[in-house]
């Protein structure tokens, strides 16, 4: 159950929680934490005023306030009463705590935007609309017209639903606002993240448009901000590289795609192996000249930047390539064996021991003939490492 710390000015934030109701927060830690109340005596005052209330016997609901150290209301009744967010801001307003109102509708946010954003990862984007459409009014609340840059991301969310149920005007017109929301910040803060979700989010309309020309200028847009701000062979800007590959394949430009798929792999497979097996990247280049590594080129753990990319879009995406190199080139093609071999490594870092074992196995066979890239032995390594019986503890 998802929850989200409010900090009001007590000794101890209140919570925003997701229940079965929606978004709601416990009456008896607000009583405490926001008005130094006496719970039973708060609870009082919100019956005799009439403000809408929950009480609630749910189990799962009782034990998340208990995990948040939420002591109950009374120890002879039990059970807990929750308050909806309008009641909690009705309260604030009448006891003249207007300071504190733009906090929870912050933290309000907060929830519905993790609440869009895990029903986008799900694919349930009819679900997802109408928490998309609501995020965004509620940013217009408290963001229009001070913060406009705080905005872009509410947009962007709804463009996504929106892309995702096949509704391009919606999705342009949203898109629209929100890359004018951009251009109205003057701040001097990092931009090039946003701009490059921008670019990708006109790539794929383009893409549902069936404007193949627009949507390789969107994508290129987006490699060159992505890799601006990471570098060329980070993970975090191989699924840009990846997009661009797409509209090379569907206009039947097979060379073009397979290059990019080529950094792809080369982003994933160095990224994982130092992963998976330890082994220490060189950051020089073919040529010579070290890469670039974007604005911070500051040695990052590469657990955590992995961390940053959606591992279920990770599996489609070398998969995807897997298959397509397959077809194009032949299914005992090296490049094959090296695309099962990163895959192998992908599952393997995500605990999928089956998956893994049988990419790497198929790796294994293609990669046993001259010139396999010398990656057999880092093959074996990996097959190695899954069939080794898990540490026991001391």
């Amino acid at each position: 159950m998802e929850a989200v710390s409010v900090h009001l000015g007590g000794s101890a934030p209140i919570h925003a929680i997701a229940t079965k109701q929606g978004i709601m927060f416990s009456m008896s830690q607000v009583a405490v934490e926001v008005f130094n109340e006496n719970p039973a005596a708060f609870g009082k005052e919100l019956r005799r005023q009439r403000y809408p209330r929950v009480r609630t016997i749910d189990t799962v609901t009782l034990m998340r306030l208990a995990q948040l150290g939420i002591p109950p209301e009374s120890a002879n009744v039990v059970g807990a009463t929750l308050l909806p967010p309008n009641s909690l801001l009705r309260i604030l307003d009448d006891r003249r705590r207007m300071d504190l109102i733009p906090k929870v509708q912050a933290a309000m946010l907060k929830m519905i935007t993790k609440t869009v954003t895990d029903l986008i990862t799900r694919g349930h984007y009819e679900e997802a609309l109408p928490f998309a459409m609501d995020a965004v009014a509620k940013g217009q609340t408290l963001y229009w017209p001070r913060e406009p840059l705080r905005m872009v991301p509410l947009y962007l969310l709804a463009v996504k639903v929106n892309l995702g149920l096949c509704r391009p005007t919606q999705a342009q017109d949203l898109l629209g606002v929100g890359a004018w929301l951009l251009l109205q910040d003057k701040s001097d803060g990092p931009k090039d993240e946003l701009r490059s979700e921008i670019s990708q989010l006109f790539g794929k309309l383009s893409v549902l448009n069936n404007l193949p020309d627009a949507s390789l200028k969107a994508f290129a847009e987006e490699v060159y901000y992505k890799s601006k701000e990471y570098g060329v062979y980070d993970v975090r800007t191989s699924i840009a590289f990846y997009n661009l590959s797409k509209v090379f394949y569907s206009m039947n430009q097979i060379d073009h795609a397979l290059a990019f798929w080529d950094v792809v792999m080369r982003s994933w497979r160095t990224a994982l192996e130092e992963v998976v097996l330890n082994i220490i990247p060189s950051k020089e280049l073919p040529w010579g000249t070290k890469e670039f590594e974007g604005k911070n080129p500051e040695r990052l753990d590469p657990k955590l930047v992995i961390a940053t990319v959606e591992f279920p879009i990770v599996f489609h995406v070398l998969q995807d390539i897997c298959r397509l190199r397959s077809e194009k080139l032949g299914k005992d093609n090296l490049a094959v064996g090296e695309a099962c071999y990163v895959c192998g490594l992908a599952f393997s870092h995500a605990n999928y021991k089956i998956a893994a074992l049988e990419h790497l196995q198929k790796a294994q066979e293609i990669l046993t003939q001259p010139n396999s890239m010398n990656l057999y032995d880092s093959i074996i390594q990996a097959i190695e490492l899954l069939l080794a019986p898990p540490l026991q503890p001391p």
